[in-house]
């Protein structure tokens, strides 16, 4: 939707507060950019969501995640499913990517 609005970059407040002079910067060359407040997701992750998806950014599968978290692989699809929900994507990939570039993970 922003890129179909003609925006090259898509900016968090998280980010913005850190590098405001480059995006002001940008913005004077005429670049367009959309701010996204962390809050505008559905409803934030939990914690268990969260060490779910830092799980997966290292490689870890939803069975292993069961058998480290003692909970069941089918508990651990539910809070997947729940994450992509919230981050409003649809994969394994842009869970994680969405996630890091709101550092919820590393």
């Amino acid at each position: 939707m922003a890129h179909e609005a003609g925006a090259s970059a898509i900016v968090t407040s998280e980010i913005f507060q850190a590098k405001l002079k480059t995006i002001l910067q940008q913005v004077a060359s005429g670049q367009a950019l959309f701010l996204i407040e962390h809050q505008s997701f559905n409803q934030k992750l939990s914690n268990i969501e969260i060490c779910i998806l830092q799980m997966i950014a290292n490689d870890y599968t939803n069975k292993q995640i069961s058998e480290q978290l003692g909970i069941s692989k089918r508990t651990v699809e539910r809070h997947l499913s729940s994450c992509f929900e919230k981050l409003e994507v649809s994969s394994r990939a842009g869970a994680i990517a969405v996630a890091m570039r709101l550092k919820l993970i590393e």
